[in-house]
């Protein structure tokens, strides 16, 4: 098992600039790779540039895809809590490797089922075990990099590295998306499928591995005790000590400590409703422009996907930034990015014209960004950066379950409106657009409350340590 820090005793002055110079290497080569694990880990975002010769290559239903689709969200978000645990029990080096396992064979396993000519139940039987291989291979990458940096890193720079972890996240669904439309058809042909899944397998594996050898814990010149509110509170107290992660009983009872805050759980649907929206919007941008324009428009599509995307990579690094830069308290971005989703929606659910979609995916792009890079952040300085990997990874089962449910209720308000296949005009998706807007302008309300009373603070106790770039394995 790792150990937390290597710090070096007695240490001479005169090596002092020499150990400063290590750790700041150590600190931005751990930053770089972790942002390309980042980027290898958003790829499961990718799935709905490649779901309709996914469906064709293994001829599977659209139920069938769909379940395909819920398989990678359960690697990816579900099974993070266990990522989380991991990986505060055993550090980065471990759960990154685990991640090059479970991402690689995924991604390669897939790629060899698309290979084979002949399908069955059993291939999709498979298939479902491939993908769910390649969320938790995302998952356990990600909760590395992330946790790692946000770790190394000093406070008040910990807006910037989370939003620059999770920018890659949202930014490799462009890129892949790019790749396999435009570039691995001229190479591949028919056969692009499987060899962007091999591709990937291989990247990932490269990549996560790399993350193995390079990404650790570096001592920070200063340890910072972080609190919300009421500093003698017994679930925040319990949560901050070293050691309740060791212990069976002591997790049990720090899980239900955290189950109790109810701090915690304003967070977590405040989160929950933010990723919800944004998934949604992802998911239904097609068939939102199909609905307001009339037909199908593939590279119109394209288009608001890339925007979208950018957009979520661009709000991620932006509102880190911001929240480092400016004198407003960083919990306040929570509720404000919220806010930002919940006038779009209800603004977009008038839209008539097909093109004013790209006023909606812009916005919402940039405020789901900034909900990813907020929340972590609001976190780590609630219950400090000790078990962060585990509360983090509860925290992160919210979007599989919110996007399930604003999924859900799109569908039924379409089906509703529909001629049993397709459905046009603003109310197709209008209502669903209102919910989405009306629960967000609920959660901004709620979590703006509850940060204006209690307030984010860093205690300015500190216990000055020697830093050191090398991290006992």
């Amino acid at each position: 098992m790792d150990h937390p820090y290597h710090l070096q005793e007695d240490t001479e002055n005169d090596d002092m600039p020499k150990v400063a110079a290590g750790r700041r290497r150590t600190l931005f080569t751990g930053l770089l790779i972790g942002f390309l694990m980042t980027l290898m880990s958003g790829t499961v975002y990718a799935f709905g540039a490649f779901q309709t010769d996914l469906k064709k290559t293994l001829d599977l239903n659209q139920h069938k895809v769909g379940m395909l689709g819920i398989a990678t969200n359960l690697g990816l978000y579900l099974l993070k809590p266990l990522s989380g645990l991991y990986y505060d029990t055993n550090g980065p080096r471990p759960t990154a490797f685990f991640g090059a396992l479970f991402g690689g064979l995924g991604f390669i396993g897939a790629g060899m089922l698309c290979s084979i000519s002949k399908h069955s139940d059993f291939t999709f039987v498979l298939a479902l075990f491939a993908f769910t291989s390649l969320g938790l291979g995302s998952g356990l990458g990600y909760v590395t990099s992330l946790s790692t940096n946000a770790k190394n890193f000093d406070a008040k720079d910990r807006g910037k590295v989370v939003g620059m972890m999770a920018s890659g996240f949202g930014l490799s669904a462009t890129i892949v998306s790019v790749v396999y439309v435009q570039g691995l058809h001229s190479v591949a042909g028919d056969k692009k499928l499987p060899m962007m899944f091999f591709l990937l397998g291989a990247a990932f594996i490269i990549v996560d591995v790399l993350g193995a050898l390079q990404v650790k814990k570096v001592a920070p010149p200063v340890v910072l005790a972080t609190t919300l509110g009421d500093t003698e509170n017994d679930s925040a107290r319990l949560l901050l000590q070293e050691d309740w992660c060791q212990h069976p009983v002591g997790l049990i009872v720090a899980i239900v400590n955290l189950f109790r805050d109810a701090r915690y759980w304003v967070i977590y649907l405040t989160f929950a409703v933010g990723t919800g929206c944004g998934l949604y919007l992802i998911n239904n941008v097609g068939s939102m422009n199909q609905s307001l324009q009339g037909k199908e428009d593939s590279h119109r599509v394209q288009l608001l996907v890339v925007t979208l995307a950018l957009c979520n990579c661009a709000g991620r690094v932006l509102v880190g930034w911001l929240s480092d830069a400016t004198s407003l308290r960083r919990c306040y971005y929570l509720p404000i990015c919220i806010a930002i989703m919940s006038a779009t929606t209800f603004v977009s659910s008038t839209f008539t014209d097909s093109s004013l979609l790209f006023f909606t995916v812009s916005l919402v792009g940039v405020a789901y960004g900034g909900v990813w890079a907020t929340a972590p952040t609001i976190l780590s300085e609630i219950y400090g950066m000790t078990n962060f990997g585990k509360i983090f990874g509860i925290t992160a089962t919210a979007p599989a379950l919110s996007s399930a449910l604003f999924n859900s209720i799109a569908g039924v308000m379409y089906e509703h409106h529909s001629d049993g296949h397709d459905c046009y005009g603003t109310k197709c998706f209008g209502g669903s657009l209102v919910f989405s807007g009306a629960m967000c302008a609920g959660a901004s309300v709620v979590s703006f409350i509850l940060f204006r009373r209690q307030g984010v603070t860093v205690s300015p106790i500190v216990q000055p340590v020697t830093p050191s770039p090398v991290v006992a394995e």
